[in-house]
């Protein structure tokens, strides 16, 4: 959004973002192999998994392959439900360097996301009118 708007890039000490604008462009720019998603909307939530919440997510994908932080490893060109992961008794030609590389970058992020762990709010009783 930076490169798009023309503004002048902010120092970010531990940033990984990689400017896409020259590709939207249509000129050749800088491309991962992988990309990495975290998802944990609601960190304060005191309970997780019913209507209002979720549990907090992390993995990485390639075209192929997609590990999940949990070691679940599904083929998503021929599993796209994730219905049945990769394991040792369920074997697949998975190649080891490509569950290195997803492993790689879940392990470059923080486990836990950088503000998951902020303190529960208190709630506070109504004001009787």
């Amino acid at each position: 959004m930076v490169d798009a708007a023309q503004l002048p890039a902010k120092q970010i000490d531990d940033g990984d973002g990689w400017s896409f604008w020259p590709q939207c462009e249509g000129n050749p720019g800088r491309t991962r192999d992988w990309i990495y998603c975290y998802y944990f909307p609601r960190p304060s939530s005191a309970k997780y998994n019913d209507k209002y919440s979720h549990y907090e997510v992390s993995f990485a994908r390639n075209k192929r392959f997609k590990l999940y932080n949990n070691g679940a490893l599904y083929d998503t060109t021929t599993d796209v439900l994730e219905k049945e992961p990769i394991t040792a008794t369920n074997p697949t030609a998975v190649p080891d360097s490509a569950r290195n590389i997803l492993q790689e970058a879940i392990s470059s992020y923080p486990a836990g996301g950088l503000n998951a762990n902020r303190p529960k709010r208190k709630l506070t009783e109504k004001k009787k009118k």
